[in-house]
């Protein structure tokens, strides 16, 4: 991964808001990949700079190298978190389980079992109903928050389908990673 902007991102910024665009890009890349601001979390610009403590266009620089990244992507003018990519494992049998999980759950968008609105059951609920770790459950769960079915609620705190799968339920079934 890349530690600091590059130039093209900070052009027409001057030395101090440059400065400022690399420290928010820092930590907000290494915030992501470590999974601490999670995938499908919306990340509001002006907030961002209050925290961070600096100019609105440092934001903006970062925002553009964390897109360029492909951590961030802009949907309807607004910046989501849509994480590092997932790798499940070498391990088949591993594979194999987040597979499963994540067409069970794409089925049960389809068919609105989980309707818009909705939070879904519990992370540990789904790993004891699938048997599986919930390390199986995040990696199933994760391509759903990348393609804007799932987003993280924090009132009330779970996962929220934001919406419905419109795909025919077999299309969904045979190609999972299509939205």
């Amino acid at each position: 991964m890349t530690t600091e902007l590059p130039d093209a991102e900070v052009a027409g910024l001057c030395p101090k808001w440059a400065e400022q665009a690399d420290l928010v890009y820092c930590g907000m890349q290494e915030a992501i990949t470590a999974g601490d601001i999670p995938a499908g979390t919306y990340l509001a610009s002006a907030d961002l700079a209050v925290a961070y403590r600096v100019h609105p266009r440092a934001v903006a620089a970062a925002l553009r190298g964390l897109a360029r990244e492909g951590l961030t992507a802009s949907i309807r003018r607004r910046t989501r978190v849509v994480g590092p990519p997932v790798q499940p494992g070498p391990d088949s049998a591993t594979s194999e389980r987040v597979i499963r999980v994540e067409r069970v759950i794409r089925v049960r968008l389809a068919n609105g079992t989980y309707a818009p609105g909705q939070l879904l059951p519990e992370k540990a609920d789904l790993a004891d109903e699938f048997s599986v770790p919930l390390s199986v459950i995040d990696a199933a769960m994760d391509p759903l928050f990348t393609t804007g079915y799932l987003a993280h609620s924090l009132i009330p705190i779970g996962t929220k389908v934001t919406r419905r799968v419109l795909d025919d339920p077999a299309r969904v079934i045979a190609g999972l990673n299509t939205p």
